[in-house]
């Protein structure tokens, strides 16, 4: 949706106006600290990669990010230290 503006008042307004960051994610991902040990979710891990779900899914089945280390039934989760050296080797699985 495209934001009309009236006059120029109006946009000098809205340009120095604060906005907040759009996060597009679930998961707040501050707190993680990928050099301690344990383990991440599925919308952790997206969160950190920057990527959604449908993305982060084929991006695993295909080889592009790394697969679960383990299953607790239907959840998936991977190691702080696979997703670390996930990050490290600039992104190659």
């Amino acid at each position: 949706m495209a934001v009309r503006f009236v006059n120029a008042a109006d946009r000098q307004t809205a340009q120095s106006a604060e906005i907040p960051p759009v996060v597009n994610s679930r998961a707040d991902v501050s707190h993680i600290d990928l050099s301690l040990p344990g383990r991440l979710r599925a919308a952790e891990v997206q969160a950190i990669l920057r990527i959604g779900p449908t993305w982060h899914y084929k991006g695993v089945k295909t080889g592009l990010y790394p697969a679960p280390d383990y299953y607790e039934g239907k959840l998936r989760f991977w190691r702080h230290s696979t997703i670390r050296k996930f990050l490290e080797s600039g992104g190659d699985a």
